[in-house]
C-alpha cells in the first residue's frame, strides 16, 4: 500500500489527514499477522521474571501492517529489528493495561526530554493474539511460555541494543574472577569465559546466572517464585555480586545512574512511578569503544500514580550502584579524603567561633613544642583530649584529627612522633582516635615531605 496522490499544488506534499489515519488504522487481521510473525520469526533476546522478549528483523514483517503503524505516526518504517513482548502467563488484558502504561510513560519523557535523560523504547501496538497453529504453539513453548487459555498477550516496541544492567556486571564479574576462584565447581567455567570474551550474547541469562551462582555461591532462583521473593533474592545476594565486582578493581559508569535519575525525576515529579526498577529494567548500549551511546527504562507493568517505598522505590537502584562507579581502592581513599576534609572543616569552624579559645589553646601548645617540655608526648594527649571533649560534640576523635593535622602543618615531626606515641599506648581506651591517627598517618608523612 502506498501513500495518497499529493493533493494541489503538486509540487508540495499535502499534510496527512484524520481520514489518512483512519484508512490506515491497523484492522485485527493486521496485528494478527504482525504478532504470529514477529514470534514464528523471532529470535528469543531475553526473559525476564514475567514475560520472554523476541527480536525480529523488520524484513520478515507483513508490510502492510508496518506501513499502517509508521505512517501514522509520520515516520518511516524502521530498518534492522522491532521487539516483540510476550507475556509468560496469560491475563485478560494484562498486556493492554502494561502497554497503556508504557505509552504514558513514553509521551511523558518524550514531552520533557533532554540531553542525558534516559529513554524510553517506543511502543507500537498491542494485542492478544490466539494460539491457532500447532507451529506458533510450539515456538512459545520452546521459549518457554505455556498457554493453557490458547491465548497470549503481547506487545511490540523499538528494539534496544545493549545489555541490562544486571548482565553487565555478571559478565564483568565471571569474565575477570579466575577458574581457580569459583567457590563451587562449574565444569564449563572455562567455555563460559571464553564465549563472554569473544561472543556475549551467545550466553544467555539463564547460563549466566548458574555460573554467578556457582561462582560466589549465591542464592539462585527457585522454580514458582514470585516477585517479593525475587527482589528479596536479589538484594540478598547483590552485596556478595557487589564485593566481588568491587574487589576486581570493576567499575560502571556514572553516566548510567545520572540518566536513570533524571527520568525518574521527571516521572516521580509528575506523579509516575515505575514501581519495579531493578537492575534487569534497565538497558544500556555502547559503542565499539566502549562509550555510552543510550541508558533505556523497560517494564512497565507496575506503573502507579503512587510510589512503592518497599524496597527503596525508584530512587534505589542509583543509591545502590553509586557505590559500583568506584573501585574498592577509590571508595577507600575517598573515604580517608572525607575523613581528613571533615576533620580539618571541624578544626575551622572552632577557629572561627570559638577564637579566643582557640587562640589560647594553641599558644599553650606552641608553647609545649617551642621549650621542649619533658614528656612532650603525655602533656600533648592530655591537653588534646581535654580540648577535644570540651568541644568535639558527639566526635571529639574526629577533632583530636584535626587538632594533629594542624600541628603537622608546622611541626610534622612532632604530630608524627605523636601518632607512634598514641599507637604504643597499651591498654589505651582511645582506641578510635588512635585507630584514625594510623590510618592517616601518610598525610601527616606528606606534611613532613612538603616542609623539606
Amino acid at each position: 500500500m502506498g501513500f495518497k496522490e499529493p493533493s494541489k499544488p503538486a509540487d508540495k506534499p499535502a499534510e496527512p489527514t484524520v481520514e489518512d489515519h483512519i484508512e490506515e488504522e491497523l484492522s485485527p487481521e493486521d496485528i494478527e499477522a504482525l504478532m504470529e510473525a514477529a514470534i514464528l520469526y523471532g529470535l528469543k533476546h531475553n526473559e525476564g521474571q514475567n514475560a520472554v522478549i523476541f527480536q525480529v528483523e523488520v524484513g520478515k514483517l507483513p508490510e502492510e501492517a508496518l506501513h499502517k503503524i509508521f505512517t501514522a505516526k509520520g515516520r518511516e518504517i524502521p530498518t534492522g529489528r522491532l521487539a516483540s513482548k510476550v507475556i509468560k502467563v496469560y491475563a485478560s488484558l494484562a498486556a493492554a493495561r502494561e502497554a497503556e502504561n508504557h505509552q504514558k510513560v513514553f509521551d511523558l519523557v518524550e514531552a520533557n526530554y533532554e540531553e542525558g535523560m534516559a529513554r524510553i523504547p517506543e511502543p507500537h501496538v498491542h494485542a492478544e493474539l490466539d494460539i491457532k497453529t500447532d507451529e506458533l504453539k510450539e515456538k512459545l513453548e520452546t521459549a518457554g511460555i505455556q498457554s493453557h487459555s490458547g491465548k497470549v498477550g503481547m506487545m511490540m516496541m523499538d528494539y534496544i541494543k545493549g545489555i541490562d544492567l544486571m548482565t553487565h556486571v555478571y559478565r564483568e564479574v565471571i569474565k575477570n574472577l579466575p577458574e581457580d576462584e569459583f567457590i563451587l565447581n562449574l565444569p564449563d567455567a572455562r567455555m563460559i569465559k571464553e564465549e563472554l570474551m569473544n561472543n556475549p550474547d551467545a550466553v544467555d541469562f539463564a547460563r549466566l546466572e548458574e555460573a554467578i551462582v556457582f561462582a560466589l555461591n549465591i542464592k539462585g532462583p527457585k522454580a514458582g517464585e514470585d516477585f517479593e521473593a525475587r527482589i528479596r533474592r536479589d538484594l540478598g545476594n547483590r552485596k556478595l555480586v557487589f564485593d566481588a565486582f568491587q574487589d576486581l578493581g570493576l567499575t560502571i559508569n556514572p553516566e548510567i545512574l545520572d540518566r536513570i535519575r533524571k527520568t525518574v525525576k521527571v516521572m516521580n515529579d509528575n506523579d509516575v512511578y515505575h514501581n519495579d526498577l531493578h537492575e534487569r529494567n534497565v538497558m544500556f548500549e555502547t559503542d565499539e569503544d566502549g562509550e555510552l551511546v543510550d541508558v533505556y527504562l523497560i517494564d512497565f507493568d507496575k506503573v502507579s500514580s503512587s510510589q512503592d517505598e518497599s524496597w527503596g522505590g525508584d530512587r534505589g537502584i542509583t543509591t545502590e550502584y553509586r557505590k559500583l562507579t568506584k573501585t574498592r581502592k577509590e571508595q577507600k581513599q575517598a573515604a580517608t579524603n572525607k575523613e581528613i576534609k571533615d576533620s580539618v572543616d571541624f578544626v575551622e569552624k572552632i577557629k572561627k567561633h570559638r577564637k579566643d579559645e582557640w587562640d589560647e589553646f594553641e599558644a599553650q601548645i606552641e608553647e609545649m613544642i617551642g621549650k621542649k617540655f619533658p614528656k612532650l608526648m603525655k602533656y600533648l594527649d592530655t591537653d588534646i583530649s581535654h580540648f577535644a571533649l570540651r568541644h568535639g560534640n558527639i566526635a571529639p576523635e574526629q577533632l583530636s584529627l584535626g587538632i594533629v593535622l594542624e600541628i603537622a602543618k608546622k611541626h610534622p615531626e612532632v604530630a608524627l612522633e605523636f601518632v607512634e606515641y598514641k599507637r604504643g599506648a597499651a591498654g589505651s581506651g582511645d582506641r578510635p582516635l588512635i585507630n584514625l591517627l594510623i590510618k592517616h598517618l601518610p598525610q601527616i608523612k606528606a606534611q613532613i615531605e612538603v616542609k623539606d
